[in-house]
């Protein structure tokens, strides 16, 4: 057996015992590996981790998206209401009824009175259909209404209303207690 130390050209070549050494292409000795070769890649097994990983920040972001989009759709309805209520307060003050205006300036109310917002958004898609439940003279009711099939189909909130005293209103159980409508169920709808 001879000892022999082994030039090499590469980072991966490695110094050692050769029991018959071999002679390379530049006509130095090489040395011969008894080990295979390793592949380079991925296991099955770290594959299955990070694709857990994956699935547990998938989990757990969907629903904060969820619950993030289904409030901004919220606010754009609140928005739509709110505006829809200053508009008829305008009427109100002018021509001294909310559900009609007057249209020739002789102090009576003889137009019927159409809301500027009737979807909400005001752009593309309905998500929420805006109307006057409630409209006469002397009162109003706004609902927003989620369209169905929608993003806020099944909202936890149902309809969102407000009138003319500025009293805001749920048609739905916001706060899982079993009783919908309830104050705490505006406060989870309206302040959010």
């Amino acid at each position: 057996m001879r000892f022999q130390e082994v030039s090499c050209l590469s980072t991966s070549c490695q110094q050692g015992l050769s029991s018959s050494p071999a002679q390379g292409e530049g006509g130095g000795y090489q040395q011969r590996s008894s080990h295979p070769r390793q592949e380079s890649g991925f296991t099955l097994i770290e594959l299955m981790i990070a694709a857990g990983i994956v699935a547990i920040l998938a989990a757990i972001a969907l629903p904060t998206y969820t619950q993030y989009t289904q409030r901004s759709y919220r606010g754009d309805a609140k928005t739509a209401l709110l505006n829809n209520a200053q508009y008829l307060e305008r009427n109100f003050t002018q021509s001294n009824c909310y559900h009609q205006y007057d249209s020739d300036n002789n102090g009576s109310c003889d137009t019927a009175v159409t809301l500027p917002n009737t979807q909400s958004p005001l752009q593309g898609d309905a998500v929420y259909a805006i109307s006057a439940t409630t409209l006469t003279a002397t009162a109003y009711t706004l609902t927003a209404t989620p369209i169905n099939p929608g993003p806020m189909a099944g909202d936890a909130c149902g309809n969102l209303t407000i009138n003319h005293l500025g009293v805001k209103g749920v048609s739905g159980d916001a706060d899982g207690n079993g009783t919908a409508g309830g104050a705490s169920d505006i406060v989870a709808c309206w302040n959010k």
